[in-house]
C-alpha cells in the first residue's frame, strides 16, 4: 500500500523483475488479459461467459507493446 505503479497505455513496456519473461518462440504473439490470474499471457482465455482482450504483441523476451487497450477493472 502506498507504493508506486508504472502504467503504459500505448507503446513499449519493460517486464518488472517479477514478471516471468516470454521464450523466443513467444516473440510476434498476441498478449491476453488473462481471466484467471488476472495477469497477461500468451493463450486467448476459452472459458465460456470469460471475455478476450487482447492488451499487446511480444516484441522480445522481456518487452511488450502495449496497443492502447483502457482496463476499467478486474474483478
Amino acid at each position: 500500500a502506498g507504493g508506486s505503479i508504472e502504467v503504459t497505455l500505448l507503446g513499449t513496456h519493460t517486464l518488472g523483475a517479477s514478471d516471468a519473461s516470454f521464450s523466443a518462440g513467444d516473440i510476434g504473439k498476441a498478449i491476453w488479459l488473462s481471466s484467471a490470474t488476472g495477469g497477461f499471457s500468451t493463450t486467448a482465455p476459452s472459458t465460456s461467459g470469460h471475455a478476450c482482450f487482447k492488451v499487446g504483441t511480444v516484441e522480445t523476451t522481456t518487452k511488450m507493446f502495449l496497443q492502447g487497450m483502457q482496463l476499467t477493472g478486474i474483478a
